[in-house]
């Protein structure tokens, strides 16, 4: 499972590197092209959109894999023994099956919008909605392997004298 996570924020990452400063150049072409020009196109405003919306799932599977999303860590870390398991058990489980939820559900809804083109760029609808489900996908992925490593390392310190 690692090695398919490595994979899927390498992808996540590299995703992130182009789509940013492709979304940045984007917008201030059109700006440009609307203020400067008075000649705006119709297209860059929805492909920022939708390239906002990939960013921002992206970005969120990178930052819960650097630990960088709020938790409530400052409560586990306090506690110990059988109160920090179960926090730790239910902090986890409840995400996992929250991104569960955005997965299936994200995926009939870009499902739903297959055959409803974009107004400006004419593209399936389900391109720009699939980022939901994919990014919840891959934030799965993720938190069940973040899961499964605290697990072993509370289970490990249960186990030794020092506690």
């Amino acid at each position: 499972m690692r090695k398919i996570n490595e994979l899927l924020l390498s992808i996540a990452k590299w995703g992130l590197i182009i789509m940013i400063p492709f979304m940045t150049i984007l917008t201030f072409v059109q700006v440009v092209l609307r203020y400067g020009f008075m000649a705006p196109l119709r297209w860059p405003e929805e492909m920022g959109r939708f390239l906002l919306v990939w960013i921002s799932m992206l970005g969120s599977v990178y930052a819960l894999r650097e630990g960088l999303h709020v938790s409530i860590s400052f409560l586990r870390d306090r506690l110990t023994g059988l109160l920090r398991y179960a926090t730790t058990v239910v902090v986890h489980v409840s995400l996992l099956g929250f991104f569960l939820f955005c997965t299936y559900y994200g995926a009939i809804y870009a499902y739903s919008q297959w055959f409803r083109t974009t107004p400006a760029m004419e593209i399936p609808g389900a391109f720009p909605i699939s980022a939901i489900s994919v990014g919840c996908a891959i934030m799965f992925m993720i938190d069940l392997e973040i899961f499964i490593d605290e697990l072993r390392g509370l289970h490990s310190r249960k186990n030794s004298p020092r506690e």
